[in-house]
C-alpha cells in the first residue's frame, strides 16, 4: 500500500502558522497574524439575503418596481488565549486598535477570497473571564 500527502483545502498556513478556513482579512490585516493568541473560530452572516422589494398593487397582483440587497451585520467568533490577565486587557486593547475605523473598510475571507464586503466593527458581545 502507497502512502500519499494529504493536504486540506479548508485550512492553510501563513509563516507556517495554522489558520482557519474562514480567516478574515480587515482592512487588508489578518488578525491570527497580528495578535498572538487570536483565532478566528466562525463567522455567521454571509449566508443568503433578504431582498428590499418596491412594489405598486395593481389589478392583478403586484408590479415590483425596483429590488436592492439589505445590508447584512457579520458575526465573528475568536478565542483570544493568554496567559495572564495584563496580556488579555493588552490584546484588547489592540484588538480595538486595529478594528476601530471611521469609515468602511474593505474585508475578506480566505475561504471566500472572491468575494469582498465593506462594513466596519460596531459592537462586541462581553467576554466571558
Amino acid at each position: 500500500m502507497n502512502s500519499y500527502d494529504f493536504q486540506d483545502l479548508n485550512e492553510f498556513y501563513i509563516d507556517k502558522v495554522w489558520l482557519p478556513s474562514s480567516a478574515m482579512f480587515y482592512d487588508g490585516i489578518l488578525l491570527e497574524d497580528k495578535i498572538e493568541g487570536y483565532q478566528t473560530l466562525s463567522v455567521n452572516g454571509r449566508e443568503m439575503l433578504s431582498l428590499d422589494v418596491q412594489t405598486d398593487n395593481i389589478l392583478n397582483g403586484v408590479l415590483i418596481n425596483s429590488q436592492r440587497l439589505n445590508s447584512r451585520m457579520l458575526t465573528i467568533k475568536y478565542k483570544l488565549e493568554c496567559k495572564t490577565a495584563e496580556e488579555v486587557q493588552k490584546r484588547y486593547k489592540y484588538l480595538m486598535q486595529l478594528l476601530f475605523r471611521e469609515e468602511n473598510v474593505h474585508i475578506t475571507f480566505y475561504d471566500e477570497a472572491d468575494w469582498s464586503y465593506y462594513g466596519r466593527y460596531i459592537s462586541s458581545d462581553d467576554v466571558d473571564g
